[in-house]
């Protein structure tokens, strides 16, 4: 089941994305545009990454809901958070491009304008 997960509204939302999370990976999709401002040359790229997770326990989840952290986090989690990263199975991927730029795409993307 794809959709679209943004910052959860609210507990509920939180509670429903984080005892989910174990349904199916959660795919994250980056988009990076580098542009060489002396040449005008332009690259682009995207990169996709999933993250699999085990079950998150209740307690686990109200923790977090308490915390707060997750309601500024797009799908409600970070792999870099103490409580969660326990209950990460499988990165697929950059996780750099879960946490927010991809550095190997930008990386080569820099590279390309420079030539």
């Amino acid at each position: 089941m794809e959709r679209l997960r943004e910052k959860p509204e609210n507990e509920a939302q939180a509670r429903e994305y984080l005892s989910r999370a174990v349904e199916y990976p959660l795919e994250t999709v980056t988009a990076v545009v580098i542009t060489n401002t002396v040449t005008g040359k332009q690259e682009e790229g995207i990169d996709v990454a999933k993250v699999y997770f085990l079950d998150i326990p209740e307690e686990t989840i109200e923790k977090l809901i308490k915390e707060g952290h997750i309601f500024h986090q797009a799908g409600g989690f970070s792999i870099d958070d103490p409580l969660v990263r326990d209950f990460v199975k499988q990165i697929e991927g950059e996780p750099e491009s879960i946490i927010g730029l991809p550095k190997k795409l930008t990386e080569r993307l820099i590279g390309e304008v420079k030539k």
